[in-house]
């Protein structure tokens, strides 16, 4: 009989003033003539978009990590003043 033991893992959630991910963030359309910088690999950083859809994207904000592009939208009310610091448990 194997016995498994299951821990409560807390992670804590700490957002700076200068935080990368941010509701307020333009949304740049990618330019062949003005490529961006990829972060450093294991940093999420701003990215661009490409559009290919004819409907308005601009409600998601485009990041990378570690080499993956991804959109994030934020909900309507999320207020990134009120969020300096929440526990999260698992």
């Amino acid at each position: 009989m194997i016995a498994l033991q299951f821990q409560e893992i807390q992670f804590k959630i700490t957002i700076n003033q200068g935080s990368v991910l941010d509701p307020n963030d333009p949304v740049i359309t990618y330019d062949p003539n003005n490529s961006p910088t990829e972060p450093p690999f294991g940093q999420i950083g701003k990215w661009v978009r490409t559009v290919r859809l004819n409907w308005n994207t601009t409600s998601f904000k485009p990041y990378i990590y570690k080499g993956v592009a991804f959109r994030l939208k934020f909900p309507k009310t999320y207020n990134p003043a009120a969020m300096m610091e929440r526990n999260i448990q698992y």
